[in-house]
């Protein structure tokens, strides 16, 4: 769910070209990002609404972390690392 609505928010909000959707495993460690060249935003302002902060609470249930990294005009990249 947490990156349906990644998916979601990109094709919806950014304008982005592409979207990059990778995943990768290190013994018990997965790492899965989503990365697009879009309009980007600021993650910090009160617009982000609720979508982030359900997008933090799923990966806090499942014992992982997810970090997001934004700026105006240049793209979004979404990550979450968790232990399998």
């Amino acid at each position: 769910l947490i990156f349906k609505e990644a998916v979601n928010n990109a094709l919806k909000y950014s304008g982005c070209r592409q979207l990059r959707l990778g995943a990768v495993r290190q013994g018990r460690q997965i790492r899965l990002s989503l990365q697009d060249d879009g309009s980007g935003f600021d993650p910090e302002s009160e617009r982000s609404g609720n979508g982030l902060r359900n997008m933090r609470d799923r990966a806090r249930q499942l014992g992982g972390r997810l970090e997001i990294v934004s700026a105006i005009r240049q793209g979004t990249s979404v990550t979450f690392v968790g232990t399998l």
